[in-house]
């Protein structure tokens, strides 16, 4: 019986035994040992008393940064349009009739003292630009064959002018500056413009020359050099006013 127990216990040795050398594992030449050709781990040692030192995990590469994204360039601002240029407005002839006269012998006398007759022939000239006037003066002193009679009924009628007390206009008189200022002022009211400062000058009699100065500035004519011939034997270049006596003394067509 006990040999039997004994018997039966070397067979299960035995077979303990075919069953671990079964799972034995083997040296490779690269010093590892594997089992069912897995490998188990390293049998190197890294110090002297060979003690099992494990495979040391590598550091992993750092990961390559992405390319920044390359932006596209910003598109150019077209630029503006150009404004096409308008068609250039011809210029247009102005006629301009004369509101002052020089006298029979060829002379303009720039500078000779202007008449309360002449003055007001003028600026009613200018009021009618060519229209011929037919209200007729009530002064007693204005004949009705005067060639100024017409031209002062005009400018009596509207208020611009008015006589003495003794129902008398005193034609031939001379015109201060402040009488002259005060009829420009009465004019610019009928044409709805505002009044114009007149310099302060020393009252005294106005000329001829300046009142054509201040009469072109007041109904706007414009005195370029439009080539106009010369009248008057008294009258040059010279002359600073030389443009605004012939625009005012000349019939002429210019472009404005």
């Amino acid at each position: 019986m006990k040999a039997k127990k004994l018997k039966a216990m070397l067979g299960t040795i035995l077979i303990s035994t075919i069953l671990l050398a079964s799972m034995t594992t083997y040296a490779y030449t690269d010093s590892t040992m594997r089992q069912d050709k897995k490998i188990i781990f390293n049998t190197s040692c890294d110090d002297d008393e060979n003690l099992y030192v494990p495979n040391k995990p590598s550091k992993p590469e750092k990961p390559e940064l992405p390319n920044c994204p390359i932006f596209p360039n910003k598109p150019n601002v077209p630029d503006k349009p150009e404004v096409p240029e308008g068609p250039e407005v011809p210029s247009k002839p102005v006629s301009h009739l004369p509101y002052i006269k020089g006298y029979e012998d060829g002379t303009f006398r720039a500078e000779r003292p202007l008449t309360r007759e002449e003055m007001a022939t003028m600026i009613a000239r200018l009021l009618l630009n060519g229209a011929e006037p037919d209200e007729e003066a009530s002064f007693e002193d204005i004949a009705p064959t005067r060639y100024s009679n017409k031209y002062i009924g005009y400018l009596e009628k509207r208020g611009i002018v008015s006589g003495y007390s003794d129902g008398t206009f005193r034609p031939y008189e001379s015109v201060t500056r402040s009488e002259f200022a005060s009829m420009i002022i009465k004019v610019e009211a009928i044409q709805g413009k505002a009044a114009k400062r007149i310099a302060p000058y020393e009252d005294k009699y106005l000329t001829r020359v300046e009142a054509v100065l201040a009469l072109n500035e007041v109904f706007g004519r414009e005195c370029s050099d439009a080539h106009i011939p010369n009248l008057f034997s008294d009258l040059d270049e010279s002359n600073s006013a030389y443009n605004d006596i012939l625009f005012a003394a000349v019939e002429h067509t210019h472009n404005q």
